[in-house]
C-alpha cells in the first residue's frame, strides 16, 4: 500500500476533499505570489549569478505555476479523476514550488549583490509564512514543504561570512520548530472541525429523510382517519337495524337484542374515543382560545351530569367562592371535565362528587368519595383501555379511553393535570390552567340540588394521599 492511499484512508476521503477545496480556494493568489517572486528575485540577482542557472530556475517556477493554473479543475472534483490523482497532483505541484523557493538559497549563495544573505532571509521568511497558511491544514504536507524551504537556507547560513548569519540561521530553525509544533495541533483541530462538519451534514441529511418519512406517515394517518370515521360505523348502523327488526315480545329474544344493543353502543363509543385520540395526535384538533367565565363552564358540566348523579343517589356539587374569566378552548376543556366527572360518578357508589374552582391556585378540581385508586395503579390510569374495577355493576362501563383522551387534550391546552387518591376514600383530579383574565368577586356556590348555599364541608379525600402528575 503506497503513501497516497494510506493518507486517504487515515484522513478520510470526504475530509481530504474539503482540505483541497480550502487550500486552493485562493490558488490565484498563490500563483500571483510565485510569479511575483520570480520577477523580483530575477531582477535583483541578474548579473550577480550565472544567468543560465537563473533563467533555468525562474523558468521551472513559471512553468510549474502554469501547470498549477491548468490543473485547477483537478482540485474542483472534475469528473474522470480519482482522489489519488488529485492528491498526487497537489503534492507534486507543492513540492516543485517549495524546491524552487528553497533552491534559491543555494542558487544565490555566491551572489555579489550587497546584503544578498539578508534579502534571501527576508524572502524565505515571507514564503515560509505563505506555505504555513496554505499547508498547515495537513501536517505531513506542511512538514515536507517547509523543510524543503528552510533547510537549504539554514545550511547556507553556516557557510556564509555575512555578519550574524549563523544567529539568523539558528533563529529561523527555532522558529520553524515552534511553528511546526503549533501546526501539528492546528492540523488536528482543523481535521476535527472538518469531521464534525461532515457528521453534522450527515445528521442533517438523516433528519431530513426522517422528517419526510414522518410527514408522509402524518398524511397517511390523516387520510386513514378521514376514511374510517364514516366507513367503520356503517356496519354498526346495519347491525343495529338488524337487531331492531328481530325485536318481539319473547323475553329471551328481548334480552338478546338488548345485549346486542349494548355491545353496539360500546363499539361506537370505542370507535369515537379511538378517533378522538387519533385526531389529537394527527393534529386535526386544534385549540381555539376564547375568554369566558369559569362559572359558566362549571354550571354547564353540572347540569349535564346532575340527573345521572341523582339516579345513583349521589350529590353532584359545583363549587366556587370567586369567579374568574379565563382564556382557553372552552369546548375542549369541557370535554376534559366531562370525562373526569363521568369517571367520578362511575366509580362512586355513595356520597358526593364535587366540581370546584380554586382561584388562588388557578385550578379546577373534580373530587369524589368513591373507591379510590391504589398507589401501584396511579401511573397506569392514563393509558389506553385501562379500566379499574367499579364498586357496582355499571350499565355504562366505558372502554378505558377517557383519561387517555384527557391527557392528550391537556397537553394541547397546556394544562397540568394531577391526581391524588387513597384507596377506599376517593380521588381528586386537578386541572391547573395557565393564568389569564380577571377575578371579579362572587361569594356563592351551587350544590347538586340547585340551591345556593354559603358553606361547604371539606371533602373526605385525605390531604396526604398518593399523587401522580402527567
Amino acid at each position: 500500500m503506497n503513501g497516497i492511499p494510506r493518507l486517504i484512508a487515515s484522513t478520510g476521503e470526504q475530509n481530504l476533499y474539503s482540505y483541497l477545496d480550502i487550500i486552493y480556494a485562493n490558488e490565484r493568489v498563490s500563483i500571483f505570489a510565485n510569479l511575483t517572486s520570480v520577477v523580483i528575485l530575477t531582477s535583483l540577482y541578474f548579473g550577480t549569478v550565472s544567468e543560465l542557472a537563473l533563467v533555468a530556475w525562474g523558468g521551472v517556477w513559471i512553468i510549474n505555476s502554469a501547470i498549477q493554473y491548468w490543473a485547477r479543475p483537478v482540485y474542483q472534483r472534475a469528473s474522470g479523476y480519482s482522489l489519488s490523482q488529485k492528491v498526487s497532483t497537489y503534492i507534486a505541484i507543492g513540492v516543485v514550488n517549495c524546491l524552487c523557493a528553497g533552491g534559491s538559497s543555494l542558487l544565490f549563495a555566491d551572489s555579489s549583490l550587497p546584503h544578498a544573505f539578508y534579502i534571501q532571509a527576508l524572502f524565505i521568511s515571507f514564503y515560509f509564512t505563505g506555505v504555513f497558511t496554505a499547508n498547515a491544514y495537513i501536517w505531513p504536507f506542511y512538514l515536507a514543504s517547509t523543510a524543503t524551504i528552510i533547510l537549504p537556507f539554514i545550511g547556507v547560513s553556516f557557510m556564509t561570512e555575512a555578519q550574524h548569519a549563523q544567529a539568523i540561521g539558528v533563529g529561523l530553525a527555532v522558529m520553524w520548530l515552534l511553528v511546526s509544533l503549533y501546526a501539528n495541533r492546528y492540523s488536528f483541530t482543523f481535521g476535527e472541525s472538518i469531521r464534525l462538519q461532515h457528521e453534522r451534514g450527515e445528521l442533517l441529511a438523516q433528519l431530513s429523510v426522517e422528517k419526510r418519512r414522518i410527514e408522509r406517515a402524518h398524511k397517511a394517518q390523516q387520510f386513514f382517519l378521514s376514511a374510517i370515521s364514516h366507513d367503520l360505523k356503517q356496519p354498526l348502523y346495519a347491525l343495529r337495524l338488524l337487531t331492531d327488526t328481530q325485536r318481539n315480545d319473547n323475553a329471551e329474544v328481548h334480552a338478546l337484542t338488548n345485549s346486542m344493543d349494548k355491545g353496539i353502543d360500546d363499539l361506537e363509543k370505542m370507535f369515537d374515543s379511538i378517533l378522538q385520540i387519533g385526531e389529537i395526535e394527527a393534529e386535526q384538533i386544534s385549540a381555539h382560545p376564547e375568554v369566558f367565565e369559569i362559572t359558566e363552564l362549571l354550571q354547564s358540566v353540572h347540569n349535564t351530569f346532575r340527573l345521572i348523579a341523582s339516579n345513583q343517589d349521589l350529590y353532584l356539587r359545583a363549587v366556587w367562592f370567586r369567579t374568574t374569566a379565563i382564556k382557553t378552548d372552552r369546548l375542549l376543556l369541557e370535554r376534559i371535565m366531562a370525562n373526569l366527572v363521568s369517571n367520578a360518578i362511575r366509580y362512586t357508589d355513595k356520597g358526593s362528587v364535587w366540581i370546584a374552582w380554586r382561584p388562588q391556585r388557578h385550578c379546577i378540581e373534580v373530587r369524589d368519595s368513591g373507591i379510590g385508586i391504589a398507589p401501584e395503579h396511579l401511573k397506569g390510569i392514563f393509558g389506553a383501555f385501562v379500566q379499574l374495577a367499579g364498586p357496582l355493576p355499571q350499565p355504562d362501563s366505558g372502554v378505558g379511553l377517557g383519561l387517555a383522551i384527557c391527557q392528550r387534550l391537556c397537553g394541547l391546552l397546556n394544562i397540568k393535570m394531577t391526581v391524588r387518591s387513597e384507596l377506599g376514600r376517593g380521588s381528586v383530579f386537578t386541572l391547573t390552567l395557565p393564568e389569564s383574565g380577571f377575578n371579579p368577586p362572587q361569594d356563592t356556590h351551587v350544590d347538586g340540588r340547585g340551591s345556593v348555599v354559603q358553606h361547604v364541608r371539606t371533602p373526605t379525600t385525605a390531604d396526604r394521599a398518593d399523587e401522580y402528575t402527567v
